[in-house]
């Protein structure tokens, strides 16, 4: 028997993904991207007093709109990939918003990107989705973020906070917009199939 991530994607796994699954996919994914350019433009623009707080409310809002999207999915492995990581999210930047006084709030946003990315390379390649490869390879890049924030935690200031959590939200974003737009090829024309 062929494991999830050696199982070829149809036309009928994109039926039992859901042919409604697409718009909230694309649709997340274009909010993710709205997200990251904000987070970009916050870090071009203004030195927010706040910083940590300000990084920590867009993670806030990219895990709400993956909770959002969890519910939307038929499948239970597109529940627990989009709610799992949703959940990861929210309380990521919850913790960036009142951080606790015992970690460092740099190395709390790089422990929380870690495991983000992990969950989803995970969940992305234990899924038979169309272009699985995007939201795998949107797993690793948010791994790496992580990595990156873990690794120097003393020295990361604000620029490098923002640049982070909004990467991680474009690739985010750009993964669900492909997968999106490859359920839809799928499932169009599809409909007397299943």
């Amino acid at each position: 028997m062929a494991r999830p991530w050696q199982q070829p994607f149809t036309p009928f796994a994109a039926r039992a993904l859901g042919e409604a699954a697409w718009p909230w996919l694309v649709g997340g994914g274009a909010a993710h991207l709205v997200l990251g350019v904000v987070g970009l433009l916050i870090v071009a623009l203004a030195a927010p007093q706040r910083p940590l707080a300000a990084a920590g409310m867009l993670l806030f809002a990219g895990g709400a709109l993956q909770v959002a999207q969890a519910f939307r999915l038929e499948t239970r492995g597109g529940l627990f990939g989009y709610l799992g990581a949703g959940v990861i999210a929210v309380a990521g930047g919850l913790a960036l918003v009142w951080p606790p006084t015992v970690v460092a709030p740099t190395l709390l946003l790089g422990s929380f990107l870690v495991a983000l990315g992990a969950f989803r390379a995970a969940a992305a390649a234990m899924q038979p989705l169309p272009g699985r490869g995007w939201p795998l390879a949107g797993g690793v890049v948010t791994l790496v973020l992580g990595l990156l924030a873990a690794v120097d935690w003393t020295a990361t200031g604000w620029p490098a906070i923002g640049l982070i959590v909004s990467a991680d939200l474009l690739a985010t974003g750009a993964a669900q917009v492909l997968v999106g737009a490859d359920v839809r090829r799928l499932t169009a024309g599809q409909a007397g199939l299943v």
